[in-house]
């Protein structure tokens, strides 16, 4: 018997309870110009809700898996690891589309620059609500993430490379993991998409580990979008926000305990603090706008950011929420600053 033909690359999906969002994004992936996929889809509900949104799309690319119980997000996400057949893998969420020429872009890179491990594109962000813009520092509608490049430039980062230019931002606003493929065999060898109890910056140290591996091809081309209307944003805290505290450890923790061999650990451990100090500050007052915007009570809030900035490699980054959350304007302000001098900076180096 004639074994199938396994395909180039593999789209694994975690979704739960979202059949509308679903059927959005599965019909997204479907207009590739590229068609040599399949698509893993893990549902979480244990009554099977995805099952009839994949049974009415009817497309045999489409492989459906219950996962019997509710494994959280990215339990869900490595059962669809598992799940897959091909070389290269795609992390989406049920949610976030992906433009038509996405795959047809990857797989151009991929011939053009073989042996990288990573070939990644840009991606926009889309805000569904002015409550979710504001709260982001965004418009309503769509946001591009694109670097500061010539659009459709291609850059080729080494492993040795990647990890200092992640973390200093210099290459994009946010490189989304739905707008890039990996090798499987990266993922497997990094233990999957990082668990350490909580969905917050899984995608990040996705990203940093991923590309630190065989290196990565980047196109300064939107490939794909990350919407943000609310409910997938944190906004929705069942956990009075400690997923928001685990993260900076946990984060802190699996990068590290990957990367640390490497000789230039010392200066990638201290430019990723910063990173992190950056996140949680952001993301903090992200938090707190949008709790006062819908008059919300920020107790909760405040209490959890007292104890991350206890963290004592962010007890530096206390003061920098307060002048966010406190005088926005000077904060505002110092953040026109530093932008005008990085770009000054990187127009003297071109």
């Amino acid at each position: 018997m004639e074994q199938e033909k396994k395909p180039w690359v593999s789209f694994c999906m975690s979704t739960y309870k979202r059949p509308v969002f679903l059927k959005q994004t599965l019909n997204s992936i479907l207009r590739q110009t590229f068609t040599d996929f399949e698509i893993i889809v893990s549902d979480n509900d244990p009554e099977n809700s995805a099952d009839a949104v994949v049974k009415e799309i009817g497309d045999p690319r489409i492989k459906y898996f219950s996962n019997g119980v509710n494994l959280g997000m990215i339990g869900s996400f490595n059962k669809s690891i598992e799940r897959s057949s091909a070389d290269y893998i795609i992390m989406i969420t049920d949610d976030d589309p992906v433009y038509p020429f996405m795959l047809q872009t990857l797989y151009g890179l991929s011939n053009s620059y073989p042996r990288f491990g990573v070939y990644h594109g840009a991606c926009d962000v889309i805000y569904e609500t002015v409550e979710m813009a504001e709260a982001c520092r965004g418009k309503v509608g769509v946001n591009s993430c694109l670097a500061n490049m010539p659009i459709g430039d291609v850059r080729i980062y080494s492993k040795d490379q990647f990890p200092l230019i992640f973390f200093k931002n210099e290459i994009s606003n946010y490189l989304l993991w739905s707008a890039c493929i990996v090798k499987k065999k990266i993922l497997i060898e990094i233990g999957g998409i990082p668990d350490y109890g909580t969905p917050f910056m899984g995608d990040l140290a996705f990203t940093v580990l991923t590309c630190s591996f065989e290196g990565v091809v980047f196109i300064n081309t939107s490939l794909g979008a990350q919407v943000v209307h609310g409910k997938n944003y944190g906004y929705v805290q069942n956990d009075n926000f400690a997923g928001y505290y685990r993260t900076a450890d946990g984060f802190y923790g699996w990068v590290s305990e990957r990367l640390s061999a490497r000789k230039d650990w010392p200066l990638i451990q201290t430019q990723m603090k910063n990173f992190i100090g950056r996140w949680m500050v952001g993301y903090g007052l992200s938090l707190r706008k949008y709790l006062k915007k819908n008059n919300e009570p920020v107790k909760g809030l405040n209490d959890i950011v007292n104890k991350i900035f206890e963290i004592p490699y962010l007890t530096n980054w206390k003061w920098k929420f307060y002048i966010g959350a406190y005088f926005p304007r000077i904060f505002e302000f110092l953040i026109k600053i530093k932008i005008f001098f990085k770009k000054s900076a990187i127009n003297k180096i071109g």
